[in-house]
This record gives C-alpha cells, sequence and structure tokens, in this order.
C-alpha cells in the first residue's frame, strides 16, 4: 500500500519552490487582469504582474489585504463577494460563509476546478492520517460549513463508507446507535466532540469509549490542542491509534494536519504560498529564524476567486526543514489568533497560554474557558471556566490553586468564575476564546 497520496508530496524543495513561484506570478496576473477588488488594490500600491519576478519582488511590492478589507469593499460596492470574483457567478458552484469567529461571515465562492483541488488536498491529508478505502468515517459537522461541503468529495475519492451528521443535545440517543455502526475514523470540532461526550454521559449514562472504543483514527478541528488534551480525548474515547488536529482557513481554503510524527500540521506548497509577518510592525519573518508571526497566504489555484496574501489573523511557527515522516512541504505550529490577545497588567497573552496552565489540572484539562476581557489593559485576568464534575465535586477548592498556578506560570493575578459548558460563548462549532466587554460599551 502506498504511504503518501500523491509523490509530489516528497517533492525536493528546490523543485517545489520553482513550481511555487511560476504559479504564484500567474496567479498575480490573472487576479490583476480579472478581478475588481485586486486591480484596484495592486493600482493603489502602483504595481503590475510584470514587476513580481521572484519572492522577494512579490514580499516588498504587493499589498497585503485582511477579512475587514473585504468587508469594507462590499459595504463600498454592495457587492456581497466584494468585487474579488473573476468569473460570473453563474459559473461558480459553491458559495459558502466562514464562520464569522470574528465578526460578520465573508462568502466564498468555489468553481468545478476548485473543488477538486481541494479535494485532492484533503485526500493527502486524510491519507496521512490513516484513512484507508473501506474505512468507516463518523463525520459530524454543520452541513453549511466550507470543510464539511468539501470533505465530502475527499470521502468519496478515499473510498470510505460514511456516515454524517451533527451534533445536538436533543440526539443524544443516536450516539449510542452510531457506536453500532463501528467507526474506523471520527472527524468533528473539538467543542462538538465534548458535546457529544456530554450528552453520552448524562442520556446513556456510559462513557464515550464503552461505545466508540476502538477508533483508530481521530480527527478534531477549530482549534489546535496542547498534547495532554489529545491523551485526553483518546482516553475518552478509546481511541487505540492516533489523535491528529486539523487546521483550516476558509477564506484562501488552506488546510493543514498533523502527519504521526505531530511535528507540526503539514500543508500543501504546490497549492499555497505561506508567510510569516510580525502582527505589531507588519515586517516580513524569515520562517527559518524561528519566530513566530501572523500567517499570509496566497492560493495558488483559486482563480475563480482570488486570495493574494490574505492575513488570516492566526499566529504561527513554521517549519521548512523535512519531516521524518518523509514529507518535504512545510509545517505550520499554529498558536493562537490576534484578535484574542489581551494585555494584563502590561502583558501580552494569548489564550493558548491560559490553556497550557490549565490543562495541568486534570478537573480543566479539556481547556473550556473564556477570558473576560472589559478594558484594553486588565488589572487582573478574568476567566470563565468548566471544571469536570465527574472529577471533583468540590471547585472551591480548586479554584484557588489554579488561579495561583496562573499567576506563577504568566506572571499576572487571575480570578477564575466557574461556568457550564452551555454558559460559555460558542460561535457554532468555536469556542469564543475571549469574551471582549469593551466593543458593547
Amino acid at each position: 500500500m502506498k504511504e503518501y497520496w500523491n509523490p509530489i508530496e516528497t517533492m525536493p524543495r528546490k523543485e517545489l519552490k520553482e513550481l511555487q513561484l511560476k504559479k504564484l506570478r500567474s496567479m498575480i496576473k490573472s487576479a490583476y487582469d480579472n478581478t475588481p477588488f485586486y486591480h484596484k488594490m495592486f493600482k493603489e500600491a502602483g504595481v503590475k504582474p510584470d514587476d513580481v519576478k521572484t519572492f522577494e519582488d512579490f514580499r516588498k511590492k504587493v499589498p497585503i489585504f485582511e477579512k475587514d478589507d473585504m468587508r469594507n469593499e462590499r459595504a463600498k460596492t454592495k457587492d456581497p463577494l466584494a468585487g474579488m470574483l473573476s468569473s460570473p457567478i453563474e459559473e461558480l458552484l459553491l458559495l459558502n460563509p466562514s464562520t464569522g469567529t470574528t465578526g460578520i461571515p465573508t462568502f466564498i465562492a468555489y468553481s468545478e476546478a476548485e473543488i477538486v483541488q481541494c479535494t485532492e488536498m484533503l485526500s493527502r491529508l486524510l491519507w496521512m492520517g490513516n484513512a484507508r478505502t473501506g474505512d468507516k468515517m463518523l463525520s459530524c459537522h454543520m452541513n453549511w460549513h466550507w470543510l464539511m461541503v468539501l470533505l465530502n468529495g475527499a470521502y468519496r475519492k478515499l473510498g470510505l463508507h460514511t456516515m454524517y451528521d451533527f451534533v445536538h443535545p436533543d440526539i443524544a440517543e443516536r450516539y449510542v446507535y452510531y457506536g453500532g455502526f463501528k467507526p474506523d475514523l471520527m472527524f468533528m470540532d473539538q467543542p462538538l466532540l465534548m458535546a457529544m461526550r456530554d450528552e453520552i454521559r448524562e442520556h446513556a449514562h456510559c462513557a464515550p469509549k464503552d461505545i466508540y472504543g476502538g477508533v483508530k483514527t481521530l480527527i478534531t478541528a477549530g482549534e489546535s490542542f496542547p498534547p495532554k488534551f489529545k491523551s485526553h480525548l483518546m482516553d475518552e474515547f478509546g481511541v487505540v491509534g492516533d489523535v491528529f488536529d486539523l487546521y483550516g482557513c476558509s477564506e484562501s481554503h488552506i488546510t493543514a494536519m498533523e502527519c504521526p510524527v505531530h511535528n507540526g500540521n503539514h500543508f500543501a506548497e504546490d497549492m499555497f504560498y505561506v508567510e510569516l509577518i510580525d502582527p505589531d510592525t507588519g515586517e516580513w519573518i524569515d520562517p527559518d529564524s524561528g519566530g513566530s508571526g501572523q500567517l499570509v497566504v496566497t492560493n495558488l489555484f483559486g482563480r475563480d476567486m482570488p486570495f493574494v496574501r490574505y492575513n488570516t489573523e492566526d499566529v504561527t511557527f513554521m517549519e521548512t526543514e523535512k519531516c521524518e515522516c518523509g514529507r518535504t512541504h512545510a509545517r505550520l505550529k499554529l498558536r493562537d489568533r490576534i484578535p484574542w490577545r489581551v494585555t494584563v497588567d502590561g502583558k501580552k497573552l494569548f489564550p493558548v497560554d491560559i490553556r497550557k496552565v490549565i490543562e495541568e489540572f486534570p478537573e480543566t484539562v479539556e481547556g473550556a474557558f473564556t477570558i473576560v476581557k472589559d478594558q484594553q489593559d486588565m488589572p487582573e485576568l478574568n476567566i470563565l471556566l468548566r471544571y469536570d464534575e465527574e472529577i471533583t465535586k468540590n471547585p472551591d477548592e480548586l479554584k484557588p490553586r489554579i488561579e495561583a498556578e496562573l499567576a506563577n506560570k504568566l506572571g499576572v493575578k487571575a480570578n477564575i468564575n466557574w461556568t457550564t459548558f452551555s454558559g460559555l460563548p460558542i460561535v457554532f462549532h468555536k469556542i469564543e476564546r475571549v469574551t471582549d466587554l469593551t466593543k458593547r460599551k
């Protein structure tokens, strides 16, 4: 049986970079010639496609844009797709909204050619996660979600036998029936997975592993998770193989997933050109420097709705050395999102910093929390946190221990208030890691 879905996954990096540059220059010309959004943006920056001959030219001359630029253009032009289409809308097969985690959703368009490319991209990742022809897959997502729609094609291409559903608190009985399906693979977002676990405990009066024990692969998405949470998931659901983290960004279509080595999330460099920039200065960061930065993505195949130098607002490290798994394509080591960065007593913190501390406690290993932001520079860190009632019946004793550890590790005063899972702000399938009260004043 083949080790890699596509031989291009092990292409020598010199050849890979040459292929990237060729595709990049072609994409720039296509975007400039065919889309009002990019033509205007390039013209204002004084750039023409022929000005870009190298990666350095690209970094220095082509402007970066963000989601708010799309929203502003949409408001000005009344065009729901912000003038980014290069093809008539009648020629497109799919229009999907983003999740709207940080604001009003944006809409993304796909043609037949783009769906084919996305199917190939996801097939590589699923194969890397040990999905094989004939396996049974339980896939629970919201049916409108961009990734769910594209995964359908990958499941078929791989020859998986797939059961689809969504997670809802009123259908706990169905979770038990899924166990009779005996899935080899499961794929769902972290908060939905935890909701499913809670419903099984409450209504089926058993542990998830009593129903799903024997699953060889569990894939989760929504946000990256620390190692201890991975071990927790394996134990909760009786996973006998491995748990993989998948990252995705709807606007640029980029998707990246861990391989069995678990040293970052692989993405297809023949399909995307990725850069890192300093979140405060906007300066380009050499990925080999070891520094983290905001992830800026250029899609190399999406001609019908191009994304050229799109700032995802996700903060990540990047590894370009050949992975132990044999793949040569770069890997992302995702950290967090810039909109979720907070300042406490002069210190800048991300939710992942808090999560690394609270996951050390078995009662809060799932990291179900939100930061309550009531001012730009808060005197103390205020957190709404859920604890596992199966482990402790005495949260009053637990609270000061976690607060003390947060103060010790992060150097800030912390204040915890307990909440239930339903009491957390959840945007569809993600926990809103920062509840920003300053925007409501």
